[in-house]
């Protein structure tokens, strides 16, 4: 017999409890909980068996009462939510809901643990793993929000790992994108879904190399979830660009960076993609070093993207509308100086051309610039240290010229890059 089972039956025949199978929780939690009740019951000094926990939890009932109950109360419960007839006293289980109690949970295993001496980590849901339909991804880290909500209104980004089984067996990485429905226009989640489409339309091969395939890991479509989760995967850790890193690399690195980002917006404005959310914050490096190779880029963050068949004319006042409100909101000016003054027009190759454009400047001087201003200083002294030839940096002077009309395709800049790279070899 359990110390517990002893404890139940002293106190049934101390409280004169008929039978002792018909103890209730409530009574149970109070033998395991109070220290005062164990005195009663003769165990004077002995620690309870499960620690207090002072916390309260507010909640809903399923009759609409809202509810401060302790812990053990709540998550009685939250567990028996479905299990009776008589469901007025019982929880209305929701998302919010969950998550409070997973966090009760984890309270009362910290209490247990403290008493043990062992040290546990603050409960933080973010931590949580991520259940895929074919992987579940374990949380390394997390930024919320991240550096482009207020464009794109993703609510938290997770780098995360997962192993992967078949031909590419081994633990990969996943940057994870979540949205929550209530707070985005559907047709801005829908860019990431058209995007999703295309690729998976098209073969894996035809693919640029640089560009990594949104994977939905909650679509829009399930109704069981608040949430739009979009995940990016990566055979080696994903890196995100900055200055430490970019002054890592030599002058002939960041330069093939750059020509890797030119054949994949070159290919994807062939297909009809385009990303209209350039920036810093949309490129990750990997180290394939281990592969035979260097620092690889990857494109990622399809927010805005959009597909060429699927441009009418009443969604693009739409878009241009949103887009606008959403350049003027954000505080991040280094993200914002990647935005041109034309994003009202309708030819988006070119908005993408002068993005592009601002990224080179800040790869190739090392230096994510906050300003568009200190971003033009930099580039001065790039120029006058003569490692890039001046035909190459002219060129970058016209894919961010005001005059949306004098901006080269993007095809042109990638095959300016080859003629520079090959001037290294």
């Amino acid at each position: 017999m359990s110390n517990a089972e002893f404890l139940f039956k002293k106190y049934a025949r101390m409280k004169k409890i008929p039978a002792y199978p018909e103890l209730s929780l409530e009574h149970k939690l109070n033998v395991l909980t109070s220290e005062e009740t164990l005195t009663e019951l003769g165990w004077k000094g002995i620690k309870p068996l499960l620690p207090t926990v002072t916390a309260k939890i507010k909640c809903e009932l399923l009759d609409g009462t809202k509810k401060s109950l302790d812990v053990y109360t709540f998550l009685r419960r939250y567990g028996n939510a479905n299990s009776h007839i008589e469901k007025q006293n019982f929880i209305k289980i929701t998302y919010p809901t969950s998550i409070k109690a997973l966090k009760g949970f984890h309270s009362v295993l910290s209490a247990i643990c403290k008493q043990k001496g062992i040290q546990t980590t603050p409960f933080n849901e973010n931590r949580m793993p991520i259940g895929g339909q074919e992987h579940t991804y374990i949380i390394d880290d997390y930024k919320a929000p991240p550096t482009d909500a207020p464009m794109s209104k993703c609510q938290v980004e997770f780098l995360a790992h997962f192993n992967r089984s078949g031909s590419r067996t081994g633990t990969q990485y996943a940057l994870i994108r979540q949205y929550d429905k209530k707070d985005v226009d559907t047709t801005f989640l829908l860019r990431n879904v058209d995007t999703v489409q295309k690729t998976q339309d098209d073969l894996i091969d035809t693919l640029p190399p640089c560009m990594v395939r949104p994977v939905e890991i909650s679509p829009i479509e399930n109704q069981s979830s608040p949430f739009y989760i979009i995940a990016y995967h990566f055979r080696e850790k994903p890196h995100a660009l900055s200055d430490e890193l970019l002054q890592s690399l030599d002058k002939k690195n960041r330069l093939f960076i750059c020509e890797e980002l030119a054949r994949c917006m070159a290919d994807l404005h062939q297909m009809g993609i385009y990303h209209r959310l350039l920036s810093y914050a949309s490129v990750y490096i990997c180290d394939y070093s281990a592969w035979g190779k260097g620092w690889m880029p990857h494109l990622v963050k399809f927010d805005f993207a959009k597909l060429v068949a699927k441009i009418e004319e009443d969604e693009l006042e739409t878009v241009k509308e949103q887009t606008i409100e959403a350049k003027e909101m954000i505080k991040d000016k280094s993200i914002k100086k990647y935005i041109p003054l034309d994003w009202k027009l309708e030819n988006w190759e070119k908005v993408d051309v002068y993005s592009l454009g601002i990224l080179f400047c800040d790869i190739l001087s090392g230096t994510i610039s906050p300003d568009y201003n200190s971003m033009i200083k930099s580039m001065k002294q790039l120029k006058k240290s003569k490692e890039i030839s001046d035909g190459f940096l002219n060129l970058i002077g016209t894919m961010i010229n005001s005059a949306f009309s004098k901006r080269p395709s993007m095809a042109e800049v990638h095959k300016s890059l080859q003629a520079e790279m090959a001037s290294w070899n």
